[in-house]
C-alpha cells in the first residue's frame, strides 16, 4: 500500500502540514530547519513515497497535461517537433500526451475529443487539412487553447507555427535555376492547406520573375502517403516530349521517390530538391538538396505560446508564426 503524507508525519514527528511543504520544495521558505527537511525526506526515499498527481489536479482543478496530435511517427519530423514541445512543457511541470491520426480526418476529431474529456489544458496539433469545419465549430465547445504545428487551414482562427511555404518554394527554384536549370516541374500534394498552397504559389512565383515557362504538364500533383503515386509522376514526367530538366518536390519523402525513379530509369542526371532535411536525406546513397526546416524551434516557439494562452498571458495574434530553414545544396542538384 503507498504510503501517504499523513504516515510520514506519523513516523518524523511533525505535523502533515510541515511535510507537505517539505515534499513541495518549500521548506525554507516556511522556515523549517534544515533537520527536520531532512528527516521528512530521508523518511520519504525510503518509503518510495509518490505525490499523488491526480488528488493534487483535483485542489487546483488543473490536470497539468497537454494534447499533442500528430499525424503520422514515421520520420523524423513528429519526433523533433516533440523534442522541442518537452523542452518547453517538461520543465514548466506539464505532461504531453500524444495522438496519431494517420492523416484520418475522423480519427483526429476522436482524438481531439477524448483529450478534451480528459481535461487536457492546451492543445498542439498537426492538423489534417480535410478538418476545417471541425475546428471552426470548436470553439463553440472548448475554451481549451489550441496551437497548430507544421501548417494551418484556410478560415480557420488558430495559431499557428510552421516552416515558411513561400519562402520555401521560392528558394527551391532559387537553387535549380542557379545550377543552369530552367525546365522545372513542382509536384505538390492533393490537399489545400497554407503549407501545400504557400509553396507552390511561391515555386510558381520566383519562376515567373525569372521569365520560365510553366507547361501545364509541369505542374504535378500525387497523392498522401502513396509512393507508387510519386513514382508514376515521374516516369510521366520522363515520358514527355521534352522533359523537365529538374523537380521540386514539396518534401523529402516525395523526392526520395521521384529521385530513385528517375535512377532506375537511368536519368539521375535530372534535379531534384525536396523540404524538410530528414535524416535520410543527408546520406551518401540518397545525397538530396533539400530545405532545412527548424523543427525543435517550431516546437518550442509553439509550446511556448500554448502555456502562455493556458495562462491567459498570450498576445490576441492569430497570424502564422512563419519560421525560415536552411537550403541544404547535395549531389540530387549537382
Amino acid at each position: 500500500m503507498a504510503i501517504t503524507l499523513k504516515d510520514i508525519s506519523k513516523l518524523s514527528g511533525v505535523a502533515t502540514s510541515t511535510v507537505s511543504y517539505v515534499l513541495a520544495g518549500k521548506g525554507n521558505e516556511m522556515k523549517i530547519s534544515a533537520a527536520t527537511q531532512e528527516k521528512v525526506r530521508r523518511i520519504a526515499q525510503l518509503h518510495h513515497y509518490r505525490a499523488n498527481q491526480l488528488a493534487k489536479s483535483l485542489r487546483r482543478r488543473t490536470t497539468r497535461t497537454i494534447g499533442v496530435v500528430m499525424n503520422d511517427l514515421s520520420s523524423s519530423w513528429a519526433n523533433e517537433i516533440m523534442m522541442g514541445v518537452n523542452d518547453i512543457l517538461l520543465p514548466a511541470g506539464y505532461q504531453p500526451l500524444l495522438g496519431i491520426t494517420m492523416f484520418g480526418r475522423e480519427r483526429e476529431e476522436k482524438l481531439i475529443n477524448s483529450f478534451l474529456e480528459l481535461q487536457v489544458e492546451g492543445l498542439l496539433v498537426q492538423p489534417v487539412a480535410a478538418s476545417g469545419d471541425f475546428y471552426r465549430r470548436l470553439p463553440g465547445v472548448t475554451e481549451t487553447p489550441v496551437i497548430f504545428i507544421g501548417d494551418a487551414i484556410d478560415g480557420v482562427e488558430v495559431k499557428s507555427f510552421m516552416l515558411d511555404p513561400e519562402w520555401t518554394g521560392r528558394e527551391q527554384i532559387e537553387l535549380l535555376y542557379r545550377h543552369g536549370h530552367r525546365r522545372i516541374a513542382c509536384v505538390t500534394v492533393d490537399y489545400e492547406s497554407m503549407q501545400s498552397r504557400g509553396r507552390r504559389e511561391g515555386a510558381l512565383k520566383r519562376m515567373a520573375e525569372l521569365n520560365l515557362e510553366i507547361p501545364p504538364e509541369y505542374l504535378c500533383v500525387t497523392r498522401t502517403m502513396s509512393p507508387e503515386a510519386d513514382r508514376e509522376i515521374a516516369r510521366r514526367l520522363l515520358a514527355l516530349p521534352e522533359p523537365p530538366t529538374a523537380v521540386a518536390a514539396f518534401c523529402d519523402m516525395i523526392a526520395f521517390q521521384i529521385l530513385g525513379a528517375f535512377r532506375e530509369a537511368g536519368r539521375p542526371d535530372v534535379a531534384v530538391i525536396g523540404c524538410g532535411d530528414l535524416p535520410e536525406s543527408g546520406s551518401e546513397l540518397i545525397s538530396l538538396s533539400t530545405i532545412g526546416e527548424p523543427r525543435k524551434e517550431i516546437g518550442r516557439q509553439a509550446a511556448t505560446y500554448l502555456l502562455e494562452s493556458v495562462s491567459g498571458k498570450a498576445p490576441r495574434d492569430l497570424r502564422p508564426a512563419l519560421l525560415r530553414g536552411e537550403v541544404r545544396e547535395r549531389k540530387s542538384t549537382n
